[in-house]
């Protein structure tokens, strides 16, 4: 299970004795409780948060969380001696596969993965594609850890 990120938020209201707030994510997939602590959605993108007044609901402030994926595996390969091919990228998450594509048509010799998760390991080979469609056997196994934040 992906850990959770959470912020403890906080607003300071002036002019009334009643300084309580309501607190709502106004855009996005994050929630926060009436507490205010945020909790991050487990995906890249931008959230705002809204502190609003109980006393004078015309009365808010925002606040903007921008979601950045923790970590990614840049993959680089050497090229095929065959001209005109492209690559494939596969992952998997055990040695010797069994391995997913995650990308086709890849006409250079570089990955980047960014949809990894921390403590997590992960096994990547490529393969070449020649202009028939013919596919090479799988490169080497490459092996990424991701650490934990």
């Amino acid at each position: 299970m992906p850990q959770k990120w959470q912020q403890q938020f906080a607003a300071t209201v002036s002019g009334s004795s009643n300084t309580a707030v309501t607190w709502a994510v106004t855009q996005g997939t994050g929630t926060i409780a009436q507490s205010g602590l945020y909790t991050a959605p487990q995906a890249v993108e931008t959230d705002v948060v809204t502190a609003t007044s109980q006393v004078d609901g015309t009365k808010s402030a925002t606040s903007i969380v921008t979601i950045f994926p923790p970590h990614s595996v840049s993959l680089t390969w050497m090229p095929s001696s065959t001209t005109g091919v492209s690559y494939n990228v596969y992952r998997g998450t055990a040695t010797g596969g069994p391995y997913n594509l995650l990308k086709s048509g890849v006409s250079t010799m570089n990955y980047t993965d960014s949809n990894v998760q921390s403590g997590s390991t992960y096994y990547y080979v490529t393969t070449a594609v020649d202009a028939s469609g013919s596919r090479s056997v799988y490169s080497d196994e490459a092996q990424a850890v991701i650490p934990m934040p």
